[in-house]
């Protein structure tokens, strides 16, 4: 097994993000697509948005965590509109990554 101090800080955020915590969490994003389409109207998201719900549909954790994480990095260099609901659902899975990218917002 190797130690939580041999592993780098992003592979440890992965590595608490329990599968049924990050189902959870992307499951409640993608099901306010539709916050996430009317806070960004120039759709600098989709291609994120695309890849997270292909991985959510899927059976591998890691290739969910790396969606993830890529949402998480567009949101930290592309702002949206702000929405309640974009921001309580980028706000559960940015806990479920603790040393990931913060939400830009305009």
């Amino acid at each position: 097994a190797v130690a939580p101090a041999d592993v780098p800080a992003q592979a440890q955020a992965g590595l608490r993000a329990d599968s049924g915590e990050l189902h959870a969490a992307v499951s409640a994003l993608l099901a306010s697509g539709d916050a996430w389409r009317d806070a960004d109207p120039r759709r600098r998201f989709s291609p994120a948005l695309s890849a997270l719900a292909r991985a959510d549909a899927g059976t591998s954790h890691a290739a969910l965590i790396q969606a993830a994480r890529s949402l998480l990095s567009v949101l930290s260099r592309e702002p949206l509109t702000y929405s309640p609901a974009v921001a309580a659902t980028a706000g559960r899975l940015r806990r479920l990554f603790p040393a990931g990218p913060r939400l830009a917002v305009r």
